[in-house]
């Protein structure tokens, strides 16, 4: 009847000092686990970020790269028609 006059919480001798020292210990672990998570998230998301902006930029660039492509290809066919065209005139010229 004596315990129970304590009511509900009571610390008493029998509860082993490396039990709390444990629990603290633990508790301590926990806390700081959380924290390297958290730091870890917060690098992730920032790795994130540019990444989504790198993409962006290089989706872009290849946008440039295919119109310069694209250019490029138009040139060509016509230095390869302007070629042609000298050809016949030198054909023309030397018979």
């Amino acid at each position: 009847m004596a315990d129970e006059d304590m009511g509900p919480w009571h610390l008493d001798k029998r509860v082993p000092v490396a039990l709390i020292l444990t629990i603290v210990l633990q508790t301590g672990g926990v806390i700081w686990w959380a924290s390297q998570q958290t730091h870890r998230l917060g690098a992730v998301e920032a790795a994130a970020v540019l990444v989504t902006a790198n993409a962006r930029e290089n989706e872009i660039r290849i946008r440039t790269l295919e119109l310069s492509r694209a250019q490029t290809d138009e040139r060509l066919i016509n230095i390869v028609g302007t070629l042609a065209r000298i050809e016949r005139k030198l054909e023309v010229v030397i018979e």
